[in-house]
């Protein structure tokens, strides 16, 4: 049996060459639970990414004023991400993803999830405050799941686990 899990797509700005392109990206709704936090995160898919990263506006509704006190720069075990939407810092941490199929089942992926570090500092229209939480090719393995433009939607398809 297959499972899908159902998306969208939604108009984003992105920046490539100086100019801004107004273009459709695939987006995927899903819960992430950190410990005793979880809440609903609408993820940009990414199959370009590496790294599944909550941003920073998500990663504020997670962990509130604890996000402000996260060790950046002290931390041995954060990376750089790179990418078309930037660069920044983040900080992993131990989560559980949880995605409905098309029954409303849950999918459950446990992983690793990236949490970037805030540019600038406090909350703002500039930096990497804008850009939306992305799900990663860690999430989307290879021979797991498929990518599908149909009819103005996103899907992700999952060969049944069992």
């Amino acid at each position: 049996m297959t499972r899908i899990v159902n998306g969208w797509l939604q108009a984003e700005d992105r920046l490539i060459s100086h100019q801004i392109l107004d273009d459709l990206a695939p987006f995927v709704s899903c819960r992430v639970a950190v410990g005793d936090d979880e809440f609903d995160v609408d993820f940009l898919i990414d199959s370009g990414s590496d790294a599944t990263t909550l941003m920073l506006e998500d990663a504020y509704r997670l962990l509130s004023d604890r996000f402000f006190e996260l060790p950046f720069a002290q931390d041995g075990s954060g990376i750089d991400i790179h990418g078309v939407g930037g660069s920044y810092r983040a900080l992993p941490f131990d989560a559980t993803l949880i995605l409905k199929d098309q029954y409303d089942d849950p999918i459950l992926l446990r992983q690793i999830i990236w949490i970037a570090e805030p540019t600038p500092s406090e909350p703002s229209i500039s930096g990497n405050w804008e850009i939306p939480s992305i799900f990663g090719r860690d999430a989307i393995r290879p021979g797991d799941f498929e990518l599908s433009y149909i009819k103005g939607t996103a899907t992700l398809i999952r060969p049944d686990d069992e």
